[in-house]
């Protein structure tokens, strides 16, 4: 029995509603806590480079995402500069609910940790305008035969 050749399917796109990440919560630094995955140092932020201090306030990434720690303020820009995309997954936008929680701060916490938080009608047209921006990126992908 002869196999046949299965097509190229390495350009198909999975749709972005099944494809958004979680990226988890707001923690305070805890330098007892520290560890080392896959020699990355925990103590900097991966953007910035900039030291964390104990108690400093810090978005934390899922284990899919790395589990890195990030200063608000720069995984902010971040998200900015790439439509909603988490900066170290290379297409994979993070979920609106964890988008609301960063701008939100942390809980039960006044905060300035982020640069010109937007309102909530700012964050929904903000959030709408990424995703017209990643499903018109989108649509430039051709599958492969």
């Amino acid at each position: 029995m002869m196999a046949s050749a299965l097509p190229n399917l390495s350009a198909l796109r999975l749709a972005e509603a099944e494809r958004r990440v979680d990226t988890e919560e707001w923690v305070q630094y805890d330098p007892s806590l520290q560890r080392v995955v896959d020699n990355e140092d925990l103590q900097e932020c991966p953007i910035c480079a900039e030291r964390f201090a104990p108690g400093d306030w810090l978005w934390k990434t899922n284990r899919e995402q790395g589990g890195a720690y990030y200063t608000p303020r720069e995984y902010w820009k971040a998200l900015k500069s790439r439509n909603g995309v988490d900066p170290m997954v290379s297409d994979i936008p993070v979920s609106d609910d964890d988008v609301k929680k960063l701008v939100d701060g942390p809980p039960g916490v006044l905060h300035d940790l982020i640069d010109d938080p937007p309102t909530d009608e700012q964050l929904v047209a903000l959030l709408a305008q990424w995703r017209a921006a990643r499903e018109g990126r989108a649509r430039g992908i051709r599958v492969e035969d």
